[in-house]
């Protein structure tokens, strides 16, 4: 991850932060519209999982220039995902879902660049997730 990508990415998070449980809700929103079978991979609560997900995403982006931190969570992650049925095609949908929240909160703010970083590092991470999603099921079988 290029630092200027990082800069950007944290930046748009920080105004962002202060609006936690409307990004949460939006992020849903987005997901579901995009695919509304992914529903089922959050039964409950969805502010109190909107929530931890908001904290989450703030833990990852104040880490993002040492990924090597927080792989061992997104892997774990991965793993429990796909015991609910993820498949490594829904990581797409879910990248989309967090670029269209992006988009709605930060309005004007939401440029080029911003759009491009965040791709980018959703890349990466989401890569990571179903790298191992797919060692999982090959040593499964």
């Amino acid at each position: 991850m290029a630092p200027d990508q990082i800069r950007i990415v944290r930046r748009g998070f920080q105004s962002i932060a202060g609006k936690s449980d409307r990004a949460a809700a939006l992020f849903f929103a987005h997901l579901f519209e995009i695919d509304p079978s992914l529903r089922r991979l959050f039964p409950g609560d969805l502010a109190r999982r909107g929530a931890k997900l908001v904290h989450a995403v703030g833990l990852i982006v104040e880490d993002l220039h040492r990924v090597y931190v927080f792989v061992p969570a997104l892997e774990a992650l991965a793993v429990r995902l796909a015991g609910h049925g993820l498949d490594p095609s829904d990581y797409a949908r879910f990248g989309e879902a967090l670029k269209r929240t992006a988009r709605s909160l930060l309005g004007d703010r939401f440029t080029p660049d911003m759009e491009a970083a965040l791709d980018r590092i959703y890349a990466e991470l989401s890569g990571v997730m179903v790298g191992t999603t797919s060692r999982e099921f090959r040593l499964a079988a």
